[in-house]
C-alpha cells in the first residue's frame, strides 16, 4: 500500500500493489488492468513534481488525488488512510474491561462500568477527587430543611 504514497510511488512498481488489489479489489469499480493504467498516470504525475513538493503521507496523497481522474487510487488511499496501524488500543481496552467486570461486580450498571473502564484505560489523566465530590454534592442536595 505504501506504493500509493506520492513521495514513494515514483520508485515503486505496480507489482507491489498485487497483494493490496487481491484483498481490496472488490472495492474498486474497475479491474486490475484499469488500476494499473491509473497507477502509471499517478506515477507520471508525481515524477513531474520535485521531491520536496510530493506529499509524504497517505492523507497528503489523498488530498492531492483527484478522484475524477484517479478513482481507484482514491479508493485505495481512503482504505489505506483508515486502516489501523495496530490493535493495541482495542486490546488494552478489552483487557481493562475484563479486569473490571469480575464475578463480584457483574451486577453493576452500564454507566458505572463505562466510567470505571475509562478511568482504568486513561490512567495518565489526573483530576481532583474533591472537585468531583463537591460537584456531586451540589447536584444532589439531600440536606433536610428545618424551620
Amino acid at each position: 500500500m505504501s506504493a500509493l504514497i506520492a513521495s514513494q510511488c515514483v520508485s515503486m512498481d505496480f507489482a507491489e500493489l498485487s497483494d493490496c488489489l487481491h484483498v481490496y479489489g472488490a472495492f474498486l469499480d474497475d479491474g486490475a488492468i484499469a488500476c494499473q493504467a491509473e497507477f502509471e498516470r499517478w506515477q507520471r504525475k508525481w515524477r513531474a513534481v520535485t521531491q520536496e513538493e510530493r506529499p509524504a503521507t497517505v492523507v497528503g496523497s489523498l488530498a492531492a488525488c483527484d478522484s475524477a481522474i484517479y478513482p481507484n487510487i482514491a479508493v485505495l488511499l481512503r482504505i489505506f488512510a483508515t486502516l489501523p496501524v495496530t490493535t493495541a488500543t482495542a486490546e488494552r481496552s478489552f483487557s481493562s474491561l475484563r479486569l473490571l467486570k469480575t464475578y463480584l461486580r457483574s451486577t453493576m450498571k452500564e454507566e458505572r462500568l463505562n466510567g470505571l473502564a475509562l478511568m482504568t484505560i486513561h490512567k495518565d489523566i489526573h483530576f481532583k477527587y474533591d472537585d468531583v465530590i463537591d460537584q456531586y454534592a451540589m447536584q444532589h442536595n439531600r440536606r433536610l430543611q428545618f424551620e
